[in-house]
């Protein structure tokens, strides 16, 4: 029951908006990808404010808040490199998504368990952001109000016409590119060498990937990054340790380490550029 969750920043409330035009919005789009017999209307809706649908066995919630956000979202401008026209309106309402257990699961779990649950493991991290990720560019499709989503996983701000634009581009795959961060920059020690991470895999079910030296230049570097997420999500499984990645950067092996900031909980994988094996 672990939860991936996406904010999604209305400039104003839309009227026309309903759960029975989010599902045919839904079908329509994903129509190559899902069975349009499988996406239904939730058990419970109402009226401008709960317009979550059921996708075969999965409950995607799609709730709308009225109250301002609770959080700041400025420091994110500057670093989420995927949106334009500046800071979305949190002042208004918006919309918070993400798949949700069937309320006699609730209902049966206190408040410590809930929270528990939620941080636990299930295995359909990447299955449940696929699916949430299908519905909020649906959602987009449905509305002009929708200015900008915050993907929580990655802490960055998309601006809606990307967000759609780009699930439709992967589909059926991920969008690794919402729902991680991918940094790159000089390592500390030398300035002309790159380095880069990501943030945000884990919560995918995956791990995060650090390179300290990447042996190439930034953009390459960030191509790189993104190429492993990409693998892991393909694969829907982290990379194997101790083998030899190739990438159009080079070669690197592929060696796990602990986290820094959570040397006992968290692996990241550690990619080495090597010589070619050949």
């Amino acid at each position: 029951m672990s939860f991936q969750l996406v904010t999604l920043f209305q400039s104003a409330d839309d009227p026309d908006l309903t759960a029975e035009r989010l599902v045919a919005q839904i079908r329509e789009d994903w129509a190559d990808h899902l069975d349009p017999a499988q996406v239904q209307l939730d058990d419970i809706i109402e009226a401008g404010r709960i317009l979550s649908v059921r996708i075969e066995d999965k409950r995607v919630g799609v709730f709308q808040m009225t109250d301002p956000f609770a959080f700041d979202v400025e420091p994110l401008v500057e670093t989420s490199r995927l949106l334009h026209g500046g800071a979305p309106n949190t002042q208004g309402p918006y919309f918070v998504v993400s798949v949700v257990p069937d309320d006699e699961i609730i209902n049966a779990l206190t408040e410590d368990e809930f929270v528990d649950q939620g941080e636990m493991e299930t295995g359909e991290e990447l299955a449940d952001a696929r699916l949430i990720s299908m519905v909020i560019a649906s959602l987009v499709g449905c509305t002009d109000t929708i200015e900008a989503a915050l993907f929580h996983t990655a802490s960055q701000l998309v601006s809606a016409d990307i967000v759609r634009d780009t699930v439709i581009q992967f589909a059926p795959m991920l969008p690794v590119l919402l729902w991680a961060e991918f940094g790159v920059g000089p390592h500390p020690d030398s300035p002309d060498e790159f380095g880069g991470y990501t943030s945000g895999l884990d919560s995918l079910g995956l791990l995060d990937v650090v390179v300290p030296k990447s042996g190439v230049g930034a953009p390459e570097t960030v191509e790189l990054l993104i190429g492993v997420a990409l693998k892991q999500c393909a694969e829907e499984a982290p990379l194997e340790p101790g083998i030899t990645l190739e990438a159009d950067a080079g070669y690197f092996a592929v060696d796990y380490a602990a986290d820094p900031d959570d040397l006992e909980e968290t692996e990241l994988i550690l990619l080495t550029p090597v010589a070619s094996p050949n």
